[in-house]
C-alpha cells in the first residue's frame, strides 16, 4: 500500500526529535525534506515492484500511476506516542520492502534506529530488568486506598501502608488510589503494572508522588473501572494458587 502523509510525516517527525537524522545520512536541517521524501519515493518503487510482478489488480495498477513522490513535510505538533512510532516504523519497512537496493539502504538503517529508539520510550522500558530472571515470587493484585475502600473493585485485596511495603515487589499489580498518594512510602522502589484511581486532576505534589513509582497508569474512577477490573483479572491468572 502507499502510505498516508500523515504516516511519513510521524516518522519524519519523531526522527527530527529524536535527533537520528545522521542515521539518514543528513544533517539536522535537511532531515525533513530528503528523509521524507526517500520514504515515499522507496514505497511508492516497492509498490511499483508488486505491479511488475503481477500482484497488483488493475485499479490499483491505475491509482499507483497518480502517485505523485512530491512530499512537503508538515509536523506533527501534536503529542504522539512512541508505540505509534515503532508500529509506524514497522509498517513503512514492510511497505518498502521491494524497492531496490532496500535491504542495505541507509534509510532502512535509519528506520531500525527509530523503531529501536522508539521501543526504549514506551513506558516501562527504563524500569525493566536488563537481566530478566522469574521472580521467586508472585501474589495476587493488592489495593491501598489509605483507609477506606473504593467502590466498584470486587476482589481487589486493599492493605495498610505496612503490608503494601511487604508486597511492593511481588504483587502482580498495584492500585492506588489517588487520595492516598501521600501516604504512600516514597523510598519504595519503581516498578511496573501501578494503577492511580483518580476522580480528577492530579495535583502537583501527586504528580511528583507518581514519577516515582514507575510504569503508572491513571484509571478514571467515573469511567475506566470496568477496564481496570479486567486487566487486574487477567493479571491474576498469572498468580499461583499457592506461594510458599
Amino acid at each position: 500500500m502507499i502510505l498516508p502523509i500523515d504516516h511519513i510525516d510521524l516518522l519524519v517527525t519523531a526522527m527530527r526529535d529524536w535527533h537520528l537524522a545522521k542515521r539518514a545520512g543528513t544533517d539536522e536541517q535537511s532531515t525533513a525534506a530528503l528523509v521524507g521524501a526517500a520514504l515515499r519515493a522507496a514505497n511508492i518503487a516497492s509498490e511499483q515492484a508488486l505491479g511488475r510482478a503481477g500482484r497488483l489488480d488493475t485499479a490499483e495498477v491505475v491509482k499507483l500511476s497518480q502517485e505523485s513522490p512530491t512530499y512537503v513535510f508538515t509536523p506533527v505538533e501534536a503529542p504522539y506516542e512512541p508505540v505509534d512510532v515503532l508500529k509506524a516504523a514497522h509498517s513503512a519497512m514492510g511497505e518498502c520492502a521491494l524497492a531496490p537496493q532496500w535491504a542495505s539502504s541507509r534509510l532502512r538503517d535509519a528506520l531500525d534506529a527509530l523503531a529501536a529508539a522508539a521501543a526504549q520510550r514506551i513506558p516501562g522500558y527504563d524500569t525493566a530488568a536488563w537481566v530478566w530472571e522469574r521472580p521467586e515470587k508472585i501474589t495476587q493484585a493488592v489495593g491501598f486506598a489509605g483507609g477506606h475502600t473504593p467502590l466498584g473493585m470486587p476482589g481487589l485485596v486493599w492493605v495498610d501502608a505496612a503490608t503494601l511495603q511487604e508486597c511492593w515487589d511481588s504483587a502482580v499489580a498495584v492500585v492506588v488510589s489517588a487520595a492516598a498518594l501521600a501516604d504512600l512510602d516514597v523510598s519504595l522502589p519503581s516498578r511496573r503494572n501501578v494503577y492511580v484511581l483518580a476522580d480528577g486532576t492530579l495535583s502537583d505534589e501527586q504528580w511528583t508522588i507518581v514519577s516515582g513509582l514507575g510504569a503508572v497508569q491513571i484509571v478514571d474512577q467515573d469511567r475506566a473501572l470496568g477496564w481496570l477490573a479486567g486487566v487486574l483479572e487477567r493479571l491474576d491468572k498469572y498468580v499461583p494458587t499457592t506461594s510458599g
